[in-house]
Formats: structure tokens, C-alpha cells, sequence
């Protein structure tokens, strides 16, 4: 620092170099109107001058003029500008982790569970539900799914109801077939028995407990074709 006069001399020093006078008396104008001046660069052998107005005790007026070389400011400067980097660099990290975190509890987290129900869908599994959890977006989509989901699972107890109601009417057809091919073997072998069953009740020398061997041959003959009869209905299709 050098303190300087009104006219800016300094008593015993002389200020070297014309533009360094030059540079220093328009830094002393500018003071006296604003009070304070500085100036970044080497004009007044420097990286960084400063010339502030003062007043004595006494009312004399007179310059600070302050000087700083650039290796000063960077020496005086260094540790904040480390503290600074370190502070941005842990303030990085902080920020970028938890927007990691951020991002995996709100949006992959969701997004990986809506997968795994996919995959538990496409085997087969219509039962899987996923938690309706996240953004407005996710929560939409994971409702959207379960939803699916279930229309999934009732469609498939529909298509099974289906195929066994299908399945059943495919076994009353076949045995509707079975009970039309049985009743025409059986129907005539019956209709000759009791065809003969009549003959040996006509016969004229019969005793009569073959008449009444021949009745109950009839009977159950009778018997048998009633229960063919009802075989043909069962086959036969209703209207």
C-alpha cells in the first residue's frame, strides 16, 4: 500500500514510467468521484490496483493506493477455490446419488416389478398382481396390468368351463352313438326271443310249467327291450 496526496505524489518517491503515471492519475480521477477505483491487469505494475479517498483528522485529503500481484491473489485465492471444488465435487456426488437413489425407488423399482409380472404372465401364472405404487404414470400402468391380468385369468376359467362343458357333450354324443349301435344288436335277438317265448306258449303239448318257464322268458324279454327302447331315446337328438 502507498498513501498518496491530493495532487498524488507520494513525499520521497517518484512513481516510475510515464504510463504508470498516466494509468495512476486516471485511477486518482476516478476516485475522487467515486471514492474508490480499481483495476484488474498490470497497468500500475500489477494484476490488481486499488486507490480509495481518504480524509486525515486533520481535513487533508489523500489516496490509498493498494497493490497485488496475480501469483498473491492466486496464493490468497487457492484455498477457497479448493474448498469450492471439494464442496462442488461432494455436492455432485450427494446430487447424483440420490437421484439414483431417487430414480430406482420411483421409477426402476416399479418399472422392474411390472417386468417380472410380465414374465410371470407369460407362463402361464394369470394369478400375478403387481403393487400399485410410484408416479402417477407407473401407478397407472400397474393398474392397467393387474386389470389386464384378471380379464386374462376369468377369460381362461371361461375357455375351461367351455372345453369341459364341450368335452362332456362330446361323451353323451359317444354314448349316445354306443346306446343307438347296442339297442339295434340287442333289439333283434330280444324280438326272437320273444317270438319263441310265444311259440312255446301256444304249443298245444306243453306241461305247464313250460308255459310258465315260457312266460317269464317273455317278461324279461319284455324287460330288455323297454330298456333298449330307452337306449334310442337317449340317442335319439331332441328338437
Amino acid at each position: 500500500f502507498r498513501v498518496l496526496d491530493e495532487q498524488g505524489r507520494e513525499p520521497g518517491f517518484a512513481v516510475a514510467g510515464a504510463r504508470a503515471d498516466e494509468r495512476l492519475e486516471l485511477l486518482l480521477e476516478l476516485a475522487r468521484e467515486d471514492g474508490e477505483a480499481v483495476e484488474l491487469g498490470r497497468s500500475f505494475g500489477g494484476d490488481l490496483t486499488l486507490v480509495r479517498r481518504l480524509r486525515s483528522p486533520s481535513g487533508e485529503t489523500g489516496f490509498l493506493v493498494g497493490r497485488a500481484s496475480g501469483d498473491e491473489i492466486w496464493r490468497r485465492l487457492a484455498p477457497v477455490i479448493g474448498s469450492a471444488v471439494w464442496v462442488l465435487f461432494i455436492a455432485t456426488i450427494g446430487f447424483v446419488g440420490f437421484g439414483a437413489w431417487l430414480l430406482r425407488r420411483r421409477v426402476v423399482s416399479p418399472l422392474a416389478l411390472l417386468a417380472a409380472g410380465t414374465r410371470r404372465i407369460a407362463e402361464g401364472d394369470l394369478r400375478a398382481r403387481i403393487a400399485e405404487h410410484g408416479p402417477a404414470e407407473l401407478e397407472e400402468l400397474a393398474r392397467g396390468f393387474n386389470q389386464m391380468a384378471e380379464s386374462l385369468e376369468l377369460e381362461r376359467e371361461a375357455l375351461l368351463r367351455a372345453q369341459e362343458s364341450l368335452s362332456r357333450s362330446r361323451r353323451l354324443a359317444s354314448l349316445g352313438q354306443l346306446a343307438a349301435g347296442v339297442a339295434h344288436e340287442v333289439g333283434n335277438p330280444v324280438a326272437a326271443i320273444l317270438g319263441y317265448a310265444e311259440v312255446c306258449r301256444r304249443e298245444k303239448t306243453a306241461s305247464p310249467r313250460a308255459r310258465e318257464l315260457a312266460e317269464l322268458i317273455a317278461g324279461e324279454a319284455l324287460r330288455v327291450r323297454a330298456l333298449v327302447r330307452e337306449m334310442l331315446d337317449l340317442s335319439r337328438p331332441e328338437a
